[in-house]
């Protein structure tokens, strides 16, 4: 009842008969903001480094800031200094983000196959038909047995890998305890989960290290 009885009196107090739009709610905006205590010297400095170095993460500016130019300022301070000029662009944070959370496993010398299964390595590669439409083919190859099976498709996706692993793991007559693949997109996505959710370890070969999957890229040379 106090609340409204002083809520009543503000509006009684502010009331006046011979205008109604003296009821109308008044802005809210404070009288008072909050000005920034960074320096307009060093405002300019991040502006002049991000534009320069559009790559350039808000921890390395700050990290540039005081190595080179003595000036200490934290990431975040640099992170609001971008976003109120604009030099931030959200699908390239949230690329940065994604690719930081998805760290990639790598396979190492201590790998050891001894057994069916034990690695199985996935390619895709194109090819055009006489009549100009384009194919897509992707192989599965066993490291040890060299047991093969490829299958062909009119576009590549993930979840077309997806549903290729699973025919792969129906077909051939050992477990894959392990997979690998370059970082095609198509081993991403569907694909890759589709990994995590079976307990099976994805290895991603190195970018441009084709070698590593020598095996699969010998052997992915028809659609059968």
């Amino acid at each position: 009842m106090e609340y409204l009885k002083g809520h009543f009196t503000k509006w009684l107090g502010r009331y006046d008969p011979h205008r109604l739009e003296s009821l109308e709610a008044r802005l809210r905006r404070p009288k008072r903001f909050r000005t920034s205590k960074i320096a307009p010297e060093v405002i300019d400095l991040i502006v002049g480094l991000r534009k320069k170095h559009p790559s350039w993460s808000k921890y390395k500016l700050a990290v540039i800031a005081k190595r080179d130019h003595d000036i200490s300022i934290s990431p975040s301070s640099v992170g609001r200094i971008l976003k109120k000029r604009g030099l931030i662009n959200p699908k390239e944070t949230k690329r940065r983000v994604k690719a930081a959370r998805s760290v990639r496993l790598r396979a190492t010398r201590e790998l050891k196959v001894a057994d069916f299964g034990d690695l199985v390595q996935f390619d895709s590669k194109h090819f055009n038909l006489p009549w100009g439409d384009k194919r897509f083919q992707i192989t599965a190859i066993d490291v040890l047995g060299k047991r093969k099976i490829s299958r062909t498709y009119s576009h590549l996706s993930s979840r077309k890998a997806r549903d290729f692993f699973l025919l792969v793991q129906e077909k051939f007559p050992f477990q894959i305890k392990r997979a690998q693949s370059d970082n095609g997109s198509e081993f991403a996505g569907e694909f890759d989960d589709l990994l995590q959710e079976l307990g099976i370890p994805h290895y991603f070969i190195y970018p441009n290290c084709p070698k590593q999957n020598s095996c699969v890229k010998e052997g992915n040379t028809d659609g059968s």
